[in-house]
């Protein structure tokens, strides 16, 4: 198969203000390497705007997101489970370990290192 995934989450417009929830969204879509067409692969409400979205260590399926007001969300696309962890409003770099045990956030001049929750079953 030759396509990759890219996951991405709206902006609003320079200056708009932020729709309210649960306008928000993350989507997953696939692009062909063939031919350039694309189709969503996934689609995830999200409760605010996401400040941080990154696919989990070799993962298609799981993703790490960061919202505005602190929430951090693991989700796995595939299970349709999600694990939500709260941290505060200003973090804007966050990692997560290899196994998927750990989180890691970056806030001002420090870090915060923490256990991923236990999933439960999402409405996705």
């Amino acid at each position: 198969q030759d396509a990759c995934l890219v996951a991405m989450a709206e902006e609003p417009p320079g200056g708009a203000p932020a729709a309210p929830a649960p306008t928000h969204c993350i989507e997953v879509v696939s692009v062909s390497g063939l031919d350039g067409s694309f189709q969503t692969v996934y689609r995830v409400p999200i409760p605010s705007l996401c400040t941080a979205l990154n696919f989990c260590y070799k993962s298609t399926t799981c993703l790490l997101c960061s919202c505005a007001e602190g929430l951090q969300l693991v989700f796995n696309l595939y299970n349709s489970e999600t694990s939500c962890a709260h941290d505060n409003p200003g973090v804007r770099s966050i990692s997560i370990s290899t196994d998927m045990s750990m989180i890691c956030s970056a806030e001002g001049n420090f870090f915060k290192v923490y256990k991923v929750p236990s999933p439960s079953a999402s409405a996705t």
